[in-house]
């Protein structure tokens, strides 16, 4: 199933065995586990996202989209179905998409079992931040037991902390 926790196939075999699959549903890895979708997804939701594209067919749309940028720009060629950072390749120049584009799809096959790619404007030197939300079905009793009385879980390199209110919904 290659990354069990971003896998709808293994959502659903877990809810097809009785297993109760902690994580999203099958439908929202679907939505987020491809990223052109993904993207789409934001832009009709006002989320502000970097210059890109969908899906692309051949190397010359992400050239295409490289000559659109002007000069100075880049892209990141990136796996459709992919994450934590494989199957992305940085492109400065249209000499380098070539190269880059078999490399990514190769990469994006091999690990994510589907090879197609997109692109979008590469910031250089930006800071990675990400948002995870923790939700359970049950009550806010699981969110505290879970989290602790302090409202924090904490690990070696990392720290999540319950901010605002925790809303149970339907049982």
């Amino acid at each position: 199933y290659g990354f069990l926790s971003e896998n709808a196939d293994f959502a659903r075999a877990c809810e097809a065995a009785g297993l109760v699959f902690v994580g999203p549903s099958p439908a929202v890895l679907e939505a987020f586990g491809d990223k052109a979708a993904a993207r789409r997804l934001a832009v009709e939701c006002g989320v502000p996202v970097l210059a890109g594209t969908d899906a692309l067919e051949v190397p010359d749309d992400a050239r295409s989209f490289l000559e659109s940028l002007g000069a100075g720009g880049a892209i990141m060629l990136k796996a459709v179905g992919g994450g934590g950072g494989r199957g992305m390749r940085m492109v400065h120049s249209v000499d380098e998409i070539a190269e880059a584009w078999e490399r990514c799809r190769s990469e994006a096959g091999a690990a994510f079992g589907r090879s197609d790619v997109y692109a979008e404007q590469l910031v250089t030197r930006a800071r990675h931040v990400e948002v995870h939300e923790a939700a359970v079905a049950r009550s806010d009793e699981h969110v505290r037991d879970a989290l602790g009385v302090d409202g924090q879980l904490h690990a070696p390199h990392a720290q999540a902390q319950r901010r605002g209110a925790v809303v149970a919904g339907p049982q």
